[in-house]
């Protein structure tokens, strides 16, 4: 198991791949584990010992526990692959919405490879052809099947999906999906209820995506939703929130004055990051290959561009 990390918790410590005591399982982990401080107390409570400080631990002692149902514990924007060693099984499971990839193909030798994008399956020396038909439906309706992706004989494990091999068997299936209630079984809150519930369960939502070793900053737009996320990390961090946002060239896509209103208004820094229609088309090819998907206007250029800035 290969691994670059994205370190938030236990920078110094959580180098991965990730081991049990004895060595028989392994886990490499994109991503984060929200709620993560409340699980290892609770595993801590029943024996488990952690070697780290990283939220990404908890997988090895959930999945000792539980196996793979470890995944109904876990919440978070995550991929994983886990080796089991004493049941020469490897299981790979990708979080809820698919916030993180994960995609895998056979080799020519029947081997299983996973990784987070497909230029590493390229490198493994897959070749990079492409998948005419998923580049075909991407081009008229923007978007993948969940399990498409365009390159030929790579598939993407679809949100809320897992995947599980052992030996020369391997299968892939569902543990999570959406729950919409019938529209005739009558709704059980009042509008003031529902309201009451979302906004709980948003303020719980951010305020457990603010823990981390490293200084924490949001996106701001301006709109609703990235001005109500900015508002409950302000009211939630015990550190300083710097906020990021886009100024276009273009007046009628520029909304960076609004949120550099609101941010104003927060008592909060913002970071305007001017991008121009040139800077849109001279860094197209780059967040392109980053993002091994079709570009279907300027927003693409202009988030990596963001999150360029933001990293500086």
């Amino acid at each position: 198991l290969g691994h670059a990390r994205l370190a938030i918790v236990d920078v110094p410590g959580g180098q991965q791949p990730l081991a049990s005591d004895d060595g028989q399982i392994q886990a490499a982990v994109n991503g984060e584990f929200y709620d993560w401080e409340r699980l290892r107390r609770d595993l801590e409570s029943r024996g488990h010992h952690f070697r780290t400080r990283c939220d990404s631990e908890l997988l090895i002692h959930l999945y000792e526990e539980r196996g793979i149902d470890c995944l109904h514990e876990l919440r978070g924007e995550f991929a994983f692959v886990l080796w089991d060693a004493r049941k020469q099984r490897l299981f790979a499971a990708r979080d809820r919405f698919g916030v993180k990839p994960l995609v895998y193909a056979r080799g020519k030798r029947a081997q299983l490879y996973l990784a987070s994008e497909a230029k590493a399956l390229f490198a493994m020396g897959l070749p990079a052809v492409w998948n005419a038909q998923a580049f075909a439906e991407v081009a008229s309706h923007q978007y993948l099947s969940p399990s498409q992706s365009l390159f030929g004989g790579v598939s993407m494990l679809p949100p809320g999906h897992y995947l599980l091999a052992e030996g020369s068997q391997w299968r892939t299936a569902s543990y999570w999906s959406l729950d919409y209630p019938r529209r005739d079984e009558g709704a059980t809150m009042s509008p003031a209820q529902e309201a009451a519930e979302i906004r709980a369960l948003l303020s719980e939502s951010v305020r457990l995506r603010l823990q981390g070793d490293h200084p924490v900053a949001c996106y701001l737009s301006g709109g609703i939703d990235s001005s109500a996320v900015a508002a409950l990390a302000v009211r939630h961090s015990q550190r300083p929130i710097s906020c990021f946002g886009i100024a276009f060239d273009d007046v009628a896509y520029d909304e960076h004055e609004d949120a550099a209103a609101f941010a104003t208004a927060l008592g909060v820094d913002f970071h305007a990051v001017r991008v121009s229609a040139d800077a849109i088309v001279q860094t197209l090819p780059e967040a392109v290959r980053f993002a091994e998907g079709l570009c279907i206007n300027g927003q693409l250029s202009a988030k990596f561009l963001l999150s360029k800035a933001t990293q500086a």
